[in-house]
């Protein structure tokens, strides 16, 4: 109920601003969605099979593939203060395996 009417009250504000996507973005829009709903999916199947601790820990990782991911695909322009936070983050996911090892 609170989703619906939040969702009624920002088309109301945002109206005038809306949008419109082009026609060849839909296949587009409809693999991400497709690909969000299958991430969730295993997200909450690794729950089960591996618990939440580990679960969070690999999910955190999803940025670092996410700025691989930009650096292949879209040819973006490699930062060493990004790549620098994600070896500390990737130091202690594996500072904390160990400790939970």
């Amino acid at each position: 109920m609170i989703n619906g009417a939040s969702a009624i009250f920002f088309i109301i504000i945002f109206s005038k601003n809306l949008k419109t996507a082009p026609m060849k973005a839909l296949p587009f829009l409809i693999i991400t969605n497709l690909l969000t709903t299958i991430a969730w999916i295993l997200y909450y199947f690794s729950y089960q099979i591996s618990g939440i601790i580990y679960t969070v820990l690999i999910f955190s990782l999803q940025p670092l593939l996410v700025y691989a991911a930009s650096l292949i695909f879209l040819k973006e322009k490699f930062h060493w203060k990004k790549f620098a936070a994600f070896m500390i983050t990737l130091a202690a996911i594996i500072i904390s395996q160990i400790n939970l090892a």
